[in-house]
C-alpha cells in the first residue's frame, strides 16, 4: 500500500468520525420535549443508528482489497546475430592501372659542319 491510499482511508475515517460526533453532539444539545417519554427514545435511537452506521460503513469501506502495482514487464531476449557465412565467391576491383611515366627526350642530328651530334628538340616519351 503507498503513502497516498492510506492517506485517502485516514481522511476519510476521520471526516466520518467528525461528522458523527457532531451528530452525536447535537443530538444531546437540542431540547427534547419528552412528553410521553417516547421522543427522547426516538431521538437517542436515531443518533446511536447514525453512529454505528457510520462506524460500520467507514469499516466496509476500508476493508476492500489493496491493489498492488503491476509486475514489470517482461522482455524477451534480443534474437541471436545472424549466420556469419564463410566461402562462395569473392569479387574485387580490378587493380588501378600502372602509374604513366612520361618524360622529355633529347632529339638529337649530326651536324657535319662542326662534326657532332647536335640537340634539335625534344620528344616526350610515356612508359
Amino acid at each position: 500500500m503507498n503513502f497516498s491510499a492510506f492517506a485517502r482511508k485516514a481522511g476519510a475515517t476521520a471526516l466520518v468520525l467528525v461528522m458523527a460526533g457532531a451528530l452525536t453532539l447535537g443530538a444531546a444539545t437540542g431540547s427534547a420535549e419528552a412528553r410521553d417519554g417516547r421522543n427522547g427514545a426516538l431521538a437517542a435511537g436515531a443518533v446511536v443508528g447514525l453512529a454505528a452506521g457510520a462506524l460500520l460503513g467507514t469499516a466496509m469501506a476500508n476493508s476492500g482489497p489493496d491493489y498492488i502495482d503491476a509486475p514489470p514487464a517482461y522482455y524477451a531476449p534480443p534474437p541471436p546475430p545472424p549466420p556469419v557465412v564463410y566461402g562462395g565467391p569473392v569479387y574485387y576491383a580490378p587493380p588501378p592501372p600502372p602509374p604513366v611515366r612520361c618524360y622529355l627526350s633529347p632529339v638529337q642530328r649530326w651536324d657535319g659542319y662542326i662534326g657532332q651530334y647536335v640537340v634539335v628538340g625534344h620528344q616526350e616519351v610515356c612508359n
